[in-house]
Protein backbone atom coordinates (compact mmCIF):
# COMPACT_ATOMS: atom_id res chain seq x y z
CA UNK A 1 0.00 0.00 0.00
CA UNK A 2 1.07 3.24 -0.99
CA UNK A 3 2.11 6.12 1.70
CA UNK A 4 1.82 9.14 -0.93
CA UNK A 5 -0.63 11.88 -0.45
CA UNK A 6 -2.03 13.46 -2.90
CA UNK A 7 -2.90 17.51 -2.77
CA UNK A 8 -5.26 19.32 -5.23
CA UNK A 9 -5.42 22.73 -5.07
CA UNK A 10 -6.80 25.71 -7.04
CA UNK A 11 -5.62 29.62 -6.64
CA UNK A 12 -8.57 31.91 -6.15
CA UNK A 13 -7.04 34.22 -6.04
CA UNK A 14 -4.98 34.23 -9.84
CA UNK A 15 -3.40 36.78 -12.01
CA UNK A 16 -6.33 37.33 -13.62
CA UNK A 17 -8.69 38.22 -10.89
CA UNK A 18 -8.82 42.01 -10.06
CA UNK A 19 -7.28 42.42 -6.62
CA UNK A 20 -7.82 46.47 -6.49
CA UNK A 21 -10.43 48.99 -7.87
CA UNK A 22 -8.87 49.37 -11.29
CA UNK A 23 -9.39 47.29 -14.28
CA UNK A 24 -7.68 47.11 -17.70
CA UNK A 25 -9.59 47.63 -20.34
CA UNK A 26 -10.36 44.43 -22.39
CA UNK A 27 -10.51 46.17 -25.75
CA UNK A 28 -7.85 48.88 -25.49
CA UNK A 29 -4.90 46.83 -23.06
CA UNK A 30 -3.18 48.66 -20.54
CA UNK A 31 -3.20 52.19 -21.84
CA UNK A 32 -6.74 52.19 -20.71
CA UNK A 33 -8.06 52.01 -16.96
CA UNK A 34 -11.28 51.98 -15.39
CA UNK A 35 -12.62 51.84 -12.56
CA UNK A 36 -14.85 49.13 -10.93
CA UNK A 37 -16.83 49.63 -7.45
CA UNK A 38 -16.22 48.02 -4.19
CA UNK A 39 -19.74 46.02 -4.99
CA UNK A 40 -18.91 45.05 -8.22
CA UNK A 41 -15.70 43.80 -7.60
CA UNK A 42 -16.71 41.58 -4.21
CA UNK A 43 -19.30 39.91 -7.14
CA UNK A 44 -16.39 39.03 -8.93
CA UNK A 45 -14.42 37.49 -6.45
CA UNK A 46 -17.27 35.48 -5.55
CA UNK A 47 -17.73 34.30 -9.02
CA UNK A 48 -13.98 32.95 -8.72
CA UNK A 49 -14.65 31.32 -5.45
CA UNK A 50 -17.39 29.79 -6.89
CA UNK A 51 -15.73 28.69 -10.32
CA UNK A 52 -12.92 27.27 -7.90
CA UNK A 53 -14.48 25.27 -6.06
CA UNK A 54 -16.85 23.70 -8.70
CA UNK A 55 -12.87 22.86 -9.82
CA UNK A 56 -11.75 21.59 -7.48
CA UNK A 57 -15.26 19.67 -6.35
CA UNK A 58 -14.88 18.16 -9.92
CA UNK A 59 -11.42 17.01 -9.35
CA UNK A 60 -12.03 15.18 -6.17
CA UNK A 61 -15.15 12.99 -7.70
CA UNK A 62 -12.86 11.74 -10.28
CA UNK A 63 -10.03 10.78 -7.54
CA UNK A 64 -13.17 9.20 -5.50
CA UNK A 65 -14.73 7.26 -8.34
CA UNK A 66 -11.23 5.69 -8.17
CA UNK A 67 -11.30 4.94 -4.35
CA UNK A 68 -8.44 7.75 -3.62
CA UNK A 69 -8.64 10.40 -0.91
CA UNK A 70 -6.95 13.77 -1.51
CA UNK A 71 -6.10 16.43 0.14
CA UNK A 72 -8.26 19.61 -1.29
CA UNK A 73 -7.69 23.08 -1.07
CA UNK A 74 -8.60 26.42 -2.47
CA UNK A 75 -5.77 28.79 -2.36
CA UNK A 76 -6.41 32.53 -1.59
CA UNK A 77 -3.75 34.90 -0.66
CA UNK A 78 -1.05 32.94 -2.67
CA UNK A 79 -0.33 33.17 -6.75
CA UNK A 80 0.29 29.36 -7.83
CA UNK A 81 3.82 29.37 -8.42
CA UNK A 82 4.23 30.73 -4.81
CA UNK A 83 2.10 28.16 -2.92
CA UNK A 84 3.50 25.25 -5.36
CA UNK A 85 7.18 26.33 -4.19
CA UNK A 86 6.42 26.71 -0.63
CA UNK A 87 4.27 23.85 -0.64
CA UNK A 88 7.06 21.17 -1.99
CA UNK A 89 9.42 22.89 0.43
CA UNK A 90 7.36 22.35 3.59
CA UNK A 91 5.54 19.12 2.93
CA UNK A 92 8.29 17.36 1.33
CA UNK A 93 7.04 16.83 -2.11
CA UNK A 94 8.21 14.54 -4.58
CA UNK A 95 6.51 15.16 -7.33
CA UNK A 96 4.04 18.26 -9.00
CA UNK A 97 1.71 17.79 -11.69
CA UNK A 98 0.25 20.24 -13.38
CA UNK A 99 -1.48 21.39 -16.60
CA UNK A 100 0.30 23.24 -19.32
CA UNK A 101 -1.59 26.04 -19.70
CA UNK A 102 -4.41 27.17 -17.89
CA UNK A 103 -8.04 27.79 -19.01
CA UNK A 104 -7.56 31.40 -18.83
CA UNK A 105 -4.60 31.17 -21.47
CA UNK A 106 -5.00 33.52 -24.70
CA UNK A 107 -2.44 31.84 -27.02
CA UNK A 108 -3.53 28.59 -27.57
CA UNK A 109 -0.34 28.21 -30.01
CA UNK A 110 2.31 28.78 -26.35
CA UNK A 111 3.57 25.32 -25.34
CA UNK A 112 3.67 26.13 -21.67
CA UNK A 113 1.34 28.45 -20.02
CA UNK A 114 3.08 31.21 -17.51
CA UNK A 115 2.39 28.95 -14.32
CA UNK A 116 3.95 25.93 -16.05
CA UNK A 117 6.91 27.65 -16.89
CA UNK A 118 7.96 29.45 -13.50
CA UNK A 119 7.27 25.87 -12.20
CA UNK A 120 9.24 24.09 -14.10
CA UNK A 121 12.18 26.49 -13.98
CA UNK A 122 11.94 27.25 -9.79
CA UNK A 123 10.40 24.16 -8.43
CA UNK A 124 13.09 21.66 -7.01
CA UNK A 125 11.20 18.85 -7.81
CA UNK A 126 10.09 16.30 -10.16
CA UNK A 127 7.71 17.86 -12.42
CA UNK A 128 5.59 16.15 -14.73
CA UNK A 129 3.66 18.64 -17.64
CA UNK A 130 0.01 17.78 -18.37
CA UNK A 131 -0.86 18.84 -21.69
Amino acid sequence: MSESEIILFHSVEHHAEPTGGMLPSPLYGIHHIYSISDPELQRIKLVYEKNAQSIIDKAKEIFREEGIEVDARLVYRNDPVTYIKETVKTENVDLVIIGSKGTHSLLEEVLLGSVAEKVLRHVPCDILIIR
